[in-house]
This record gives structure tokens, C-alpha cells and sequence, in this order.
């Protein structure tokens, strides 16, 4: 069951690629977050008949940057809405309630822990894991495949995981010429003001690509 989960979601961000994707980010992780709290069998015939629902929607036009957005947890939609509010549109994540917990599935043909416990060790690491290149490759994989303008890393204020990795992912990005901004936030929606202020900067910067 979880593994069809799994498809179905993979099967929302395939949309997710056309240059007039059917649904936003702030969507997208509303449904994300539903995935994490409901009966899986209830969420997969949801998610099901949304998809045949998104195939006629009208897509979304007229944004001014194809975006990725990384970092550390994010359950507020509010944040995705502030960013694509400017004018930026959230393509596709590095989220732990995003693509990370659902790319990977389990093997069903091998012993059940033995699956499970490769699919933990083995799937797209938060920085956690000493796995940096992997993460590296990973979203590399990900900027060509949903055509990605920039990337916003929003880490949480004093987490030093995500501080060295958002670092080194600028590192690595300025080398390949994608713009990467990284933006600390609190748990709580405060300092909007300022986060308005960087990302609208943000996509402005990108336009002079």
C-alpha cells in the first residue's frame, strides 16, 4: 500500500515537469502533508481521483522562475504560498515531507525487515548522513529534470545540519551556474516581512541569467 503510495505521488510530480504544471507547490504539499496523517487506503483513492481530476486542469502560467526548494522540515503551505505569491513557482523539493519520503520504495520481492531496513539506509539522506555527493547527484538529477531555475534552501534558525549543507550546496551550485539562495526561518511564520523582501531579490537575480 505504501509503495503504490509511493507511484501515485511520483506519478503527482511527473505533472509537475510540463511548462504549465496543473498544480502549485503550495498544493503539492498540502497533499503531502495529508499523506503523513491519513489512512493510507483513504489518501490513495483520494490522490487517485485527484490525478484524474488534474489531467484536465488548466495549468499554471505567466511565473517568473522555475523553482526547487530544499531544506529542513516544512509542514506550513504558508511559506510555498509567500514565494510563488511573488511570482516563483515550486516545481519540485528536497523536503523531508517531500520528495525524500516517497522516491524510494520498498523491495517486495525480499524479506520484509531486510527490505525496509535497506529502503531507510539506502533512499536520499537528509544531512544527517555523511552523503553529500549523493544529495549533490540527486538534485542535480532533479534541477534537469523539472527544468529548475534557482534553488531556495530554507533552513531552520540554529540547525547546523542544514547551516553546512546549505553552504555547500551554494558551493556546488555557483560552479554549475544554477542561482541558490539559502534562507533561515524560524518555527513559527515570523520575519515574513524580510523572507518577502530576499525572495522577491531572489528572482530578480535570476532573471539577469
Amino acid at each position: 500500500m505504501y509503495n503504490e503510495q509511493h507511484l501515485l505521488l511520483r506519478s503527482l510530480y511527473e505533472l509537475r515537469k510540463q511548462e504549465a504544471p496543473p498544480i502549485s507547490g503550495t498544493e503539492a504539499l498540502e497533499i503531502l502533508i495529508a499523506a503523513t496523517s491519513m489512512p493510507v487506503e483513504e489518501f490513495n483513492a483520494m490522490l487517485r481521483q485527484a490525478l484524474d481530476e488534474l489531467q484536465s486542469r488548466e495549468g499554471i502560467s505567466g511565473y517568473r522562475a522555475r523553482l526547487l526548494l530544499g531544506g529542513v522540515d516544512l509542514e506550513d503551505p504558508a511559506y510555498i504560498k509567500l514565494i510563488e505569491d511573488l511570482g516563483g513557482l515550486v516545481v519540485t523539493d528536497f523536503l523531508c515531507f517531500g520528495i525524500r519520503d516517497f522516491w524510494d520504495q520498498v523491495e517486495e520481492d525480499v524479506e520484509p525487515m531486510t527490505a525496509l531496513a535497506r529502503r531507510y539506509i539506502r533512499n536520499v539522506s537528509c544531512p544527517r548522513m555523511i552523503d553529500h555527493d549523493g544529495r549533490q547527484e540527486f538534485m542535480e538529477f532533479l534541477i534537469r529534470e523539472y527544468r529548475v531555475d534557482g534553488i531556495i534552501i530554507q533552513r531552520m534558525k540554529y540547525c547546523d545540519l542544514w547551516g553546512g549543507e546549505g553552504a555547500m550546496i551554494q558551493w556546488d551550485m555557483r560552479k554549475n551556474g544554477t542561482p541558490c539562495m539559502v534562507l533561515e526561518r524560524e518555527y513559527l511564520m515570523s520575519s515574513m516581512g524580510q523572507t518577502r523582501t530576499r525572495v522577491q531579490a531572489f528572482l530578480e537575480t535570476i532573471g539577469g541569467y
